[in-house]
């Protein structure tokens, strides 16, 4: 069925243009609407005239007019028969009906086809005029009415959709659904046997700044609208969802056992090349009932961090579950072995063997089976200085997950990342022995200012300046008039108030990307600095 034209509100002598087809057998009563039309103070464009009904339907399809003037009694198709026609069509027109005979009966018939008005000939400006005031109503009304149907199908999609966000919620977290639930999400059977996959992407901070200007949920949205799309293509049953632990980075997708890797493969190379989206899928073997798929989700979000990183990157990009976890005490020696190598290239300032250590270690970490995020971020944890240019982003990464993603999970990313890390400790450690002042107070204040979104103490400051901590502190405070953890605090704040202006981050993100982990004490710090919360703060730029 044909929509009712979407005109805007509609006034004498505004915009845009109503479209007008004539249809009549006479030329003088073509030509009389014609002048009359435009003498009215309605704007109109006549896009056509037809002699005939015939010769009129041709035009309604071929020019899609707003209005139509019709005659009654015409050769070959009369006008009741062209109103039979469109409404056996479902075919909805703005209709004036045009009619030398004042007989009740047609009169009746026409109005029983919805048509807006009756006028009969010879008419005059003022009858046009009238007519013409019952469309622009007709027309207003039907778009006020559009509007409002509009409104009311998009608020119960997104109430189904939101409904449905909880169900999968409730699914997600291995709760029992009720038997209205069930009837919202009908794809999903408790009964049946899901293969469950997980979808990691790997470029989601890039993905999200440069394509959706920051905004999390229109990315996830995307992204699940996406795989939705592909898997209804191929008529398989689903359910997709997104990760609660790792929010906007991690999808869970429950799919029919038949799918098997080729449908997977596709989708991981379709999203790539619409969506510039680039992802794995990490999936367990056997297939599992409904009421077990929560279970497998939660295994395979802690199993990223313990997949070796070489088996997240082969080709195919759909990674069977192969968990690798080290013993502690080979972590604890492997560790111990990187921390100990470091101290001593970096105390005798040997550039030249920065990357054949790293090469041997990441050699005997392979063969071990110890190349995961988990490890790799116990092993990134222990190289003490972070560098100056901050390349992993404005802060460091806080779990092994993060780290992995800003990585994105690549091995040879993480083995050039190490041997810059400690090229630029050296660097650091081995600038000057002393600053302009005689001492390395200046060292410690320049460091602070970089590194400032790191756990910095007053220990690990002295230890990294080989100074005692009771000298830092009382050089620092003499220097600088201040303490050192007064610095340190007001440098992480005044940052703090440049990203507050960026609504894309919550607070609670600022806090951590200043190098807070405790929101609270975030707030409070920055209440008894600036006298708002942050969340006064924001509301006020």
């Amino acid at each position: 069925m044909n929509k009712p034209v979407d005109i805007s509100d509609y006034a004498p002598n505004s915009r845009p243009l109503i479209k007008v087809l004539i249809i009549d057998d006479e030329p003088k009563v073509r030509k009389a609407l014609h002048t009359l039309l435009n003498l009215s103070d309605y704007g109109v464009d006549i896009i056509g005239e037809a002699e005939t009904g015939i010769q009129g339907l041709k035009l309604m399809e071929d020019l899609e007019p707003d209005l139509i003037f019709l005659d009654i009694v015409m050769p070959v198709m009369d006008g009741l028969e062209v109103l039979a026609h469109l409404q056996r069509k479902q075919v909805y027109k703005h209709i004036i009906i045009v009619s030398g005979f004042d007989d009740f009966n047609y009169a009746k018939q026409a109005i029983s086809f919805n048509v807006i008005d009756y006028i009969l000939k010879p008419f005059d400006l003022e009858d046009v005029e009238c007519a013409m005031k019952k469309t622009v109503e007709r027309m207003n009304l039907q778009k006020t009415m559009m509007a409002m149907e509009s409104t009311l199908t998009r608020n119960k999609k997104e109430s189904l959709l939101r409904r449905q966000d909880l169900i999968k919620q409730k699914i997600y977290e291995g709760k029992a659904l009720t038997t209205e639930e069930k009837l919202e999400l009908p794809a999903f059977s408790e009964k049946n046997l899901w293969q469950v996959h997980i979808v990691v992407v790997q470029n989601y901070y890039a993905s999200v700044s440069d394509r959706y200007h920051g905004d999390r949920e229109l990315f996830s949205y995307i992204v699940c609208k996406f795989f939705g799309e592909m898997l209804d293509s191929y008529g398989y049953s689903y359910v997709i969802g997104s990760s609660s632990t790792y929010q906007h980075l991690v999808y869970w997708i429950l799919v029919s056992p038949e799918a098997g890797q080729r449908v997977l493969m596709e989708l991981v190379s379709s999203i790539k090349k619409v969506l510039k989206v680039d992802c794995f899928f990490l999936n367990k073997v056997e297939p599992v009932r409904g009421d077990r798929v929560s279970s497998s989700i939660h295994k395979l979000e802690e199993v990223i961090v313990h997949t070796h990183l070489n088996y997240l990157n082969i080709d195919h990009k759909t990674v069977i579950c192969k968990e690798s976890k080290p013993t502690p005490e080979l972590l604890i020696s492997q560790i111990s072995e990187l921390t100990r190598k470091i101290n001593y290239i970096v105390k005798h300032a040997q550039k030249n063997r920065v990357e054949n250590i790293v090469g041997e270690l990441f050699e005997r970490w392979e063969n071990q089976g110890a190349l995961t995020c988990h490890f790799l971020f116990l092993a990134y944890s222990s190289i003490a200085n972070i560098s100056p240019e901050g390349d992993l982003s404005d802060n460091s990464p806080i779990d092994s997950f993060n780290f992995g993603l800003k990585m994105k999970f690549n091995v040879e990313s993480i083995r050039s990342y190490f041997i810059h890390l400690i090229v630029e400790k050296i660097n650091i450690q081995h600038k000057g022995e002393l600053d302009a002042s005689g001492d390395r107070i200046g060292l410690v204040k320049a460091y602070i200012d970089v590194h400032y979104a790191e756990p910095l103490s007053l220990n690990s400051l002295a230890h990294q300046f080989y100074i005692s901590k009771e000298y830092l502190a009382n050089r620092f405070k003499s220097k600088f008039t201040m303490t050192v953890h007064q610095y340190l605090h007001g440098i992480r704040l005044r940052k703090s108030l440049v990203l507050l202006m960026d609504r894309q981050y919550r607070i609670s993100d600022v806090a951590l990307m200043v190098g807070y982990d405790n929101f609270s004490y975030f707030n409070k710090l920055f209440r008894k600095e600036y006298g708002l919360t942050p969340s006064e703060y924001r509301d006020k730029q």
